[in-house]
């Protein structure tokens, strides 16, 4: 006769046989059960002595995901690169506005044509952006240039038609012609030209006005500062294309220049003529030959 369990006993094994249940349908002489759900493995089995309680294990879950990379901006002041300040659906890309460029204090403004078009830069043709007062914008790369508007005279290299003086524009010039030299600020005629800018250039100037004559010069045989030189005064000690502002300044390259007797003075820069109308108005620069010194070609003037 089996001995009568006490009721600590009884409600224990009923403890174990409610758990098991749950999952099995049923409680008694089952030798072993096992239920398994997605969080917990639970065990009932019988040992030799006695009824095992029940055991219980703790699943372990899959390894949970990463997530998405964090976008690369969220508004355009963490877009620090000027080719790319724009912020688009998370990613930096190029400007299109000048307010997407306004975090970048030395490129606020933002090109829209050209080769910069999409890059953040100092100054545009309509914008000033980042340029002081006394200041202009360079036009050929958009940056600010220590030029003061109305600054430069006829001839002189520009980047910019406000940095001429009145009734000047900056237009391209060649040396010899069909071959780019640069840009250079000349005279809109009034209503004609004056020695030595005699010849008539048709050009559209730098900041977009329609080609129109301007008073120019030769360019098969001069450049603006080969004629500079002359009209300066500047001296050569024998080598064409070099030149210095008064013979104590170390030489410097001067395209298109001469070094060439001009009237009775020895060694002075001046540059090739086809024709006195090329010169200037006075003595000694004002004639076209090639004495005295090496015969031409080319003429000289002042030859």
């Amino acid at each position: 006769m089996t001995p009568p369990q006490s009721t600590a006993t009884i409600g224990t094994a009923a403890t174990a046989c409610i758990i098991v249940v749950s999952a099995l349908g049923g409680c008694g002489d089952d030798d072993d059960a096992t239920t398994t759900d997605a969080t917990t493995t639970t065990s009932t089995s019988a040992g030799g002595n006695g009824a095992g309680g029940p055991t219980t294990t703790a699943a372990t879950g899959g390894a949970g995901g990463t997530g998405g990379a964090p976008p690369e901006c969220t508004t355009d002041a963490e877009c620090t690169d000027p080719t790319q300040a724009k912020c688009d659906a998370g990613t930096c890309v190029a400007c299109d506005a000048s307010p997407q460029c306004e975090g970048l204090a030395a490129t606020p403004v933002c090109a829209t044509s050209g080769a910069r078009a999409g890059t953040c830069v100092a100054c545009t043709l309509t914008e000033a952006g980042s340029c002081t007062a006394s200041q202009t914008c360079n036009l050929l790369d958009e940056t600010c240039a220590d030029v003061a508007a109305m600054s430069v005279d006829t001839c002189g290299a520009c980047s910019n038609d406000a940095q001429c003086v009145a009734d000047h524009r900056c237009v391209p010039m060649d040396f010899p012609v069909g071959t780019a030299h640069g840009f250079y600020c000349l005279e809109l005629p009034n209503p004609a030209c004056t020695q030595p800018y005699s010849v008539f250039l048709n050009e559209p100037s730098l900041n977009g006005e329609a080609a129109t004559n301007y008073c120019g010069i030769d360019e098969d045989n001069a450049t603006c500062e080969a004629v500079t030189a002359l009209l300066e005064g500047w001296v050569c000690s024998g080598t064409d294309g070099m030149c210095s502002p008064d013979g104590v300044v170390p030489e410097e390259p001067v395209a298109g220049a001469l070094c060439r007797q001009v009237g009775s003075i020895a060694d002075q820069c001046t540059y090739a003529c086809a024709s006195a109308v090329n010169c200037l108005i006075g003595p000694p620069g004002n004639t076209c030959g090639d004495t005295p010194g090496p015969s031409g070609p080319p003429n000289w003037c002042g030859g």
